[in-house]
């Protein structure tokens, strides 16, 4: 099992209520792919859904077999992960901005001309400019949005 320290919020709201998970970090992408190859023991901190994890809330069996229709803990985690979002550690954020600055950098190397040298702008003339704008790269907006 995660420990509390180290786990990041899954939330799902459905029906004017939160519904929360507590997850390891590292095993969310692994288990969005293949939820049979990782131990839901491993995966999760607790084996409880909660209203309001950090409060300590926990919504009663009967909301949750009528909102989830089981009572299967990892069936509520897929369905969790599926239709909610998850909170990012800021090392992970940091690495998906970072990918996406590289898949952005690349995009506009591979497309833009310089008119007077007619050869793609280099990549680090793409990269000081970005900076010199102080462009804000999103790392959920898809490439060709922010190119």
């Amino acid at each position: 099992m995660v420990s509390l320290d180290e786990a990041v919020l899954a939330r799902w709201e459905y029906g004017g209520k939160r519904y929360e998970i507590l997850c390891d970090p590292e095993l969310v992408d692994q288990f969005k792919a293949d939820p049979s190859s990782v131990n839901i023991d491993d995966f999760l901190a607790t084996d409880e859904v909660w209203h309001d994890a950090r409060g300590g809330d926990r919504p009663t069996g009967e909301i949750i077999e009528k909102t989830f229709e089981t009572q299967d803990i990892t069936q509520i985690t897929i369905k969790i992960l599926e239709k909610g979002n998850i909170q990012l550690t800021t090392n992970q954020r940091k690495g998906l901005v970072e990918e996406k600055r590289q898949q952005i950098i690349h995009e506009i190397h591979s497309t833009a001309i310089d008119p007077k040298a007619k050869t793609p702008h280099p990549r680090t003339r793409i990269e000081l400019a970005l900076d010199e704008s102080r462009f804000s790269v999103d790392p959920f907006k898809r490439v060709d949005v922010q190119v």
